[in-house]
């Protein structure tokens, strides 16, 4: 299966060419989640066969292990509070989604903001969770071979937050 992982601009402008899933993750409060503005809506193409819309920031502890403690912490309670990042709930409906779509696909389309943090986490989730082969392609193709083999090694996920609750939802 195809997976172009993406970031939000390059996602905004994917036209796909045969049948393709598009998992969009977007910020909480991002108004380019709203579906009456015009700016988040894709492409339109008979080959979109289902687009699926979650909500969580970018937040991984590991980022923070070099700093004091407290800033990890700080912030994701601040997260928390606000109901910014991601729930087991959301996970599941990832993986549950994903399974209802999987053998409509031949591609799936993913982006985040950057395309460096959580869409490649689901994605390369997705393909070990269902024992998909990836054929990585697009903008993130390098990263996302690269991330793949780092994974192989043992080193973690791009957002080992996402990672967890998705292994432990799934």
């Amino acid at each position: 299966m195809k997976f172009y992982v993406l970031p939000y601009t390059l996602a905004r402008c994917f036209v796909p060419e045969e049948p393709t899933l598009a998992i969009r993750i977007f910020d909480p409060g991002d108004t380019r989640h709203d579906d009456n503005n015009d700016r988040q809506k894709l492409v339109q193409s008979p080959f979109w066969v289902a687009e699926l819309q979650y909500a969580f920031v970018d937040f991984d502890p590991l980022r923070y292990s070099g700093s004091p403690p407290e800033i990890a912490e700080d912030l994701e309670q601040e997260y928390q509070n606000r109901n910014w990042l991601l729930t087991p709930q959301e996970a599941t409906r990832i993986i549950q989604e994903f399974s209802k779509y999987k053998e409509q696909v031949s591609a799936v389309m993913i982006h985040c903001n950057a395309g460096m943090s959580r869409s490649p986490t689901v994605a390369l989730f997705l393909c070990k969770h269902f024992g998909i082969t990836p054929i990585w392609i697009g903008t993130r193709d390098y990263y996302m071979k690269n991330c793949t083999a780092a994974m192989a090694e043992g080193r973690p996920a791009p957002n080992s937050l996402v990672w967890g609750l998705l292994e432990k939802n799934g």
